[in-house]
């Protein structure tokens, strides 16, 4: 084999294994979006042990929920919330037609905080224009009230990547959810 065959391949063999050692570094500090789950969701008005006797003039008209956050990068890594701002809705059928439009019916927002691992926030939304005794009537009939969560904030990662701790650019979050809700 020549001189020139034999640098070709000694340089063949650099690049690659250079690309390779690149891949697996980019795979293992790759840089995750926070993870966001509703852990508990409760509407009082839905639930038959609390609102049995109640009428339409005097339920509880608040829904509550945990809102859990996960910071999904490794140890030294945190998340900056801005306001997180949170929209319910929910989802009302129409007898007649059958279509399914879906009613504003509260609001909350959470102010910005960091994050470093796992966070939770336990919120209570007054609702305003739910037809309750609509929901409470499919609930008893043995299906479900469906709301939606929207979430939305910008968030900003701090991520310290090999000694230096560094900061992601502003990132829009925006996530949606639905909920269905039984007695």
């Amino acid at each position: 084999m020549s001189k020139k065959g034999c640098l070709w391949c000694v340089t063949a063999t650099v690049v690659i294994v250079g690309v390779l050692f690149l891949v697996a570094w980019l795979a293992s500090n790759q840089i995750r979006s926070p993870k966001c789950s509703i852990e508990k969701f409760f509407v009082p008005a839905l639930d038959k042990a609390v609102s049995g006797n109640e009428t339409a003039s005097n339920i509880n008209k608040t829904i509550s929920f945990d809102l859990r956050l996960k910071n999904q990068n490794g140890d030294g890594s945190g998340v900056y919330y801005d306001v997180l701002n949170i929209s319910v809705y929910y989802y009302q059928k129409d007898n007649n037609s059958g279509d399914v439009k879906r009613l504003p019916i509260g609001n909350v927002s959470i102010p910005g905080f960091y994050q470093a691992k796992v966070d939770h926030r336990l919120e209570t939304v007054h609702t305003f224009g739910v037809p309750w005794e609509e929901a409470r009537m499919e609930v008893a009939n043995g299906s479900s009230a469906m709301f939606l969560l929207n979430l939305n904030s910008n968030v900003k990662l701090k991520i310290p990547l090999d000694g230096v701790v560094t900061s992601t650019d502003i990132q829009k979050l925006n996530l949606g959810v639905n909920v269905s809700v039984n007695d």
